[in-house]
């Protein structure tokens, strides 16, 4: 009876400890939750302000969320690589700098750091005319856009033939010293710090397509507004025969 009775007590007490354990746990994890949900939702946080943060290449969601937190731009580190897990934003990062407002949400932070068209480490650069491939190749160096040998290997390259039709024209490719020289518009463009050399040549291809082939203006002999090529095929020349011209 004697054993009975103090298996009956222990019991009882087993399951008192076991249901305050419990609610201490539901507790703790339901303040867990709700500081982590106010800090997804930007509730609660400081006095809204702008603070710069600069993401370097490549970045984990470990080192982005270490910066992040450092500035304190989000106050759970566990719960916002918890929702970016969820949401499956792990990756995706632009490098770069941005400035960063405190307020934002966690799906706001990550779509803005997810944007080339936040970043504020722009560098804008004239090129002008008569300046060679090397030229541009230095110029860009100079100001950190990308290295001038980077640059200049793409120049060279076959990679924008498919993108850009006009450079199926270059019939003397293997002779010129390098095979963009000519179709690198010179003009005033905006870059970004560190930025692949194969979007900066882009840049430049796309303005000369948009300037030869698109743009149309007033010029003698023609009843219309003309392109550059339509004045090319007039005269029976070909844009390849207009970029040596011009080269002259």
């Amino acid at each position: 009876k004697r054993r009975k009775r103090k298996a009956k007590k222990n019991r009882t007490i087993f399951r008192t400890i076991w249901f305050v354990m419990i609610l201490f746990a539901s507790i703790m994890f339901g303040e867990y939750v709700m500081v982590g949900v106010n800090d997804l939702l930007a509730v609660g946080r400081e006095e809204a302000h702008t603070v710069e943060i600069t993401i370097p290449k490549d970045a984990t969601l470990d080192q982005i969320t270490d910066i992040l937190y450092d500035k304190n731009v989000i106050k759970n580190k566990g719960f916002f690589k918890l929702y970016a897990s969820i949401t499956k934003s792990t990756s995706g990062f632009t490098q770069g700098t941005f400035d960063v407002e405190t307020n934002k949400d966690y799906q706001a932070l990550i779509n803005y750091m997810q944007s080339d068209m936040n970043r504020t480490d722009v560098v804008t650069i004239q090129f002008t005319e008569g300046m060679s491939v090397n030229d541009y190749a230095k110029l860009l160096e100079k100001n950190n856009v990308c290295s001038a040998d980077a640059f200049l290997s793409k120049c060279n390259s076959g990679d924008f033939d498919e993108d850009y039709d006009f450079l199926t024209g270059i019939k003397n490719a293997s002779q010129r010293y390098y095979k963009l020289e000519g179709y690198l518009f010179p003009d005033t463009y905006d870059f970004y710090v560190g930025e692949d050399p194969d979007s900066v040549i882009r840049k430049f291809l796309a303005n000369y397509r948009r300037k030869t082939y698109r743009t149309k203006s007033r010029v003698e002999g023609f009843e219309k507004k003309v392109t550059i090529e339509d004045r090319a095929k007039k005269l029976g020349m070909s844009m390849e025969d207009v970029i040596t011209l011009a080269s002259l």
